[in-house]
């Protein structure tokens, strides 16, 4: 094989995955999570989990080799909201648990607003900013 030829198949190559999708997020976390399952069933040793885990790896390669763009970029977007969502409620979570030792968390009964108090006040008297509703607990 000489050097004109081997020009020849890059020149096919790059013509071929120009029309392709590529690699977008969802792929890689398909394949990262494809990847995750198979050494997972090195310690459990069921094989169970790498027939799913090959599964995963070839829709991965699917969607990097699919013509159909528009499609495969609106899953990407669908999951990327899903995963948007997850990750900001996680961090909401965090930030809750982290921030317990200095305030308690009650809910409004009347609206079901959310409300953050500092602790260590005592009985105090809490006014709901949202529908103006006053209840007494204690912090």
């Amino acid at each position: 094989m000489n050097k004109t030829d081997l020009e020849n198949w890059k020149r096919k190559l790059r013509r071929w995955l120009q029309r392709r999708n590529g690699s977008d997020t969802f792929g890689r976390d398909v394949c990262y999570a494809s990847l995750f399952l198979v050494f997972l069933d090195v310690f459990l040793k069921t094989g169970v989990l790498t027939r799913i885990s090959f599964i995963g790896y070839l829709y991965s390669m699917f969607r990097a080799f699919s013509t159909n763009v528009n499609r495969r970029s609106l899953e990407n977007q669908r999951y990327m909201e899903l995963r948007w969502k997850l990750i900001s409620s996680l961090q909401r979570y965090k930030n809750r648990a982290i921030d317990l030792k200095d305030h308690r968390y009650y809910t409004c009964p009347n609206c079901g607003q959310k409300l953050r108090v500092p602790r260590g006040k005592g009985k105090i008297e809490i006014t709901c900013p949202k529908c103006g509703h006053k209840f007494d607990k204690k912090s």
